[in-house]
């Protein structure tokens, strides 16, 4: 009983101080019939936390937004370029006019043009810079033999533009699809609003594929796809309009995986070496997300994954009945109202 209440309270599926309530109350009970105050002394019982009893805020309109059309934006863009096996450098604009040049380097541009390892690239319009620029550029901080240095610096960027652009599996094209991926795990934890912890156990399945064909409908505009990963079966809804990028990030795991052997449905790949290296998504990839935007100069509000359900919530209550958005949450109707 105590396990099976801790993993409903760690999946956000119960409260956590109701059962550390009724957890006290049935043990008092045992042990008054029982006759026996030693009964289940080493039961690992819930404890009621101060946190869990205040409700998680609803975020800023705005900060969502923010984040939701440079992860849509990023996710569309990249997963074109890995899947279409397209050229470098890579124009990103969201959906609100935001733009972002992606060219294959990995170095932070917080730095600006300090940073040595972005010198040979317009950021504006993703081309190489020519060697009369990068002259310039090193006499104007003082570089001892600018000449030379420019030099050094257009033949890396050249090399590295050459690289990326005829390898399907380069490192940085593995780089930019894992961050894609993990603006595809932020964009599913906003139109479904689950648990983190549920999202991340979420197990790839082959009849996933199969269950986005046969999809039961919950509402006209809503769709619930249900699929075995192991021996669980498991269950979640989505909006039609989200259905094509589903599918896309399909394609893109695929692309990750290669031989991998991860059975986790949302990934990522390993830093630098290990770029081939497939694993599970990490608890912390909305904070590691978040950093991720900012070394490429898009700096954003942060919104937690809690956060993200507290949206969705919200917005459910809200925009449907309480029958309606206890479906699309999954969970009870009591908990709706």
């Amino acid at each position: 009983h105590c396990r099976e209440k801790r993993e409903q309270v760690s999946m956000g599926n119960l409260n956590r101080n109701s059962v550390a309530h009724n957890q006290r109350t049935l043990l008092s009970n045992l042990r008054e019939f029982f006759r026996d105050e030693a009964f289940c002394a080493d039961a690992k019982m819930l404890r009621q936390q101060a946190a869990a009893s205040v409700p998680t805020a609803v975020p800023d309109a705005e900060a969502q937004a923010a984040l939701l059309a440079w992860a849509d934006a990023l996710f569309s863009s990249i997963s074109k370029l890995v899947l279409d096996f397209e050229a470098y450098p890579v124009q990103v604009v969201t959906s609100r006019g935001e733009r972002l040049c992606l060219v294959p380097n990995l170095y932070s541009r917080n730095d600006g043009d300090a940073s040595l390892g972005l010198r040979g690239w317009n950021l504006e319009t993703g081309e190489l810079r020519t060697s009369v620029e990068l002259t310039r550029g090193m006499m104007e901080v003082g570089a001892r033999n600018p000449v030379h240095r420019s030099w050094s610096i257009a033949r890396i960027s050249a090399k590295r533009l050459k690289a990326a652009n005829e390898d399907a599996q380069s490192p940085i094209r593995r780089s930019h699809a894992s961050m894609a991926g993990a603006c595809f795990a932020a964009l599913f934890l906003a139109e479904t609003g689950v648990n983190l912890s549920q999202m991340l156990a979420l197990k790839w399945s082959s009849t996933l594929a199969a269950s986005l064909q046969d999809a039961s409908v919950v509402r006209q505009k809503f769709r619930e796809l249900k699929f075995r990963a192991g021996r669980k079966e498991v269950a979640f809804t989505v909006s039609l309009g989200f259905m094509p990028k589903l599918k896309k990030y399909l394609a893109l795991r695929e692309y990750l995986m290669q031989d991998a052997d991860c059975d986790s449905l949302f990934i990522s790949v390993g830093h630098y070496a290990q770029f081939r290296r497939v694993r599970s998504l990490n608890t912390q990839f909305l904070d590691l997300l978040y950093s991720r935007l900012d070394r490429l100069g898009v700096v954003l509000p942060k919104v937690t994954a809690r956060q993200w359900r507290a949206a969705k919530q919200d917005w459910a209550v809200s925009n449907h009945s309480p029958v309606v958005a206890a479906k699309l949450m999954g969970h009870s109707l009591e908990t709706a109202l």
